[in-house]
């Protein structure tokens, strides 16, 4: 039995796979602060765990919670040592984490899971080299994730005159000389292409033969006439993105790969992004982008991309659940039987 901390829509993805080759595997459904107790919970009825997964350490803006949080760590740390239960962690974010306020906290707590951990994965074979950096004499593996139907967060809200009122923004500009860019997401500190989007709107259509919008759901933005904003979080449905969207524009000035990759790459959707943290080296790699250095000069670059169906399918076969839970099941069978 492998056991997830933080159960969400990922987790359930991944538990599917893993049965489908019959892994037994769950997820921490209560407070993450009450996984110690889930843990105990599991072993008294007979239900020890072979591994526990550690996934984000990220922290709150609460000193108390934050601590309460790091005791909690420290006492599932204890009770998989008492009980031979291994350890994983599951590193979405290798340098840092995407919500963090507790700076001193929050390296600790990362030192303690880093050193229980047997084997770290991240979430791309690229962030391999990244992750042997800061976790050095560890064994370091990838485990990647896939696309994921319909929304990812329940907290992601949907309103159909939202969507309605997107279409109609669109239909009223569509031409055979128009590009739309969408620019959809949480309004976490690494997510930096709120912050460029109006700028790079604005210099691309200043020279262009084309006219450039963008199309920025999930969190306010400058406003120009060729952008349309939905501050708050909104589920955009699939009909829209793949009728509409020319490409997607992401930029993570960290070492993670965002599920916006996924989902471009669902779409079949080039990617625009910049200089930071891992993306650029994604997006080169597998080709399903193109990296802006000068706004200036990155229409030519955008519209005379060589991206193929072929390179989504590529990202595809690499990417995806069954290859995630093969991954699981192969370093299973090394550390526990």
């Amino acid at each position: 039995m492998i056991v997830f901390q933080q159960n969400d829509k990922k987790i359930e993805h991944l538990i599917n796979a893993l049965s489908s080759i019959r892994i037994k595997a769950k997820g921490v459904s209560s407070s993450m602060i009450l996984t110690p107790f889930f843990t105990i919970k599991m072993i008294l009825r007979g239900e020890k765990p072979e591994v526990y997964v550690f996934r984000y350490i990220n922290d709150r803006k609460s000193f108390f919670f934050t601590f309460l949080r790091y005791f909690s760590e420290i006492l599932q740390i204890l009770i998989c040592k008492k009980f031979n239960i291994k350890i994983w962690w599951l590193c979405h974010n290798i340098d840092k984490e995407t919500k963090l306020y507790h700076p001193t906290i929050n390296k600790l707590r990362r030192k303690a899971v880093k050193k229980a951990a047997i084997r770290i994965f991240t979430t791309n074979r690229l962030l391999i080299p990244k992750a042997k950096e800061v976790f050095p004499n560890k064994r370091v593996d990838a485990l990647s994730f896939g696309y994921m139907e319909g929304k990812f967060s329940e907290s992601i809200a949907e309103n159909d005159e939202t969507d309605k009122e997107i279409i109609s923004w669109i239909n009223q500009r569509k031409n055979d000389k128009s590009k739309f860019i969408f620019c959809v997401g949480s309004p976490a500190k690494k997510s930096i292409h709120f912050k460029h989007i109006t700028k790079f709107i604005e210099v691309i259509n200043s020279n262009s033969d084309y006219n450039w919008y963008a199309i920025v759901i999930g969190n306010s933005v400058q406003k120009t006439t060729m952008l349309y904003n939905v501050s708050h979080r909104h589920f955009l449905p699939s009909t829209i993105i793949s009728k509409y969207a020319d490409y997607y524009y992401r930029i993570i000035d960290d070492y993670s790969i965002s599920y916006s990759v996924f989902e471009a790459v669902h779409y079949r959707v080039p990617i625009i992004t910049e200089s930071y943290g891992i993306l650029p080296t994604i997006v080169e790699q597998y080709n399903i982008g193109i990296v802006v250095d000068n706004y200036k000069v990155a229409e030519k670059h955008i519209i005379n991309h060589n991206i193929t169906e072929s390179n989504f399918i590529e990202f595809e076969k690499e990417n995806n659940w069954k290859t995630a839970a093969n991954k699981i099941k192969e370093c299973y069978e090394i550390d526990v039987k």
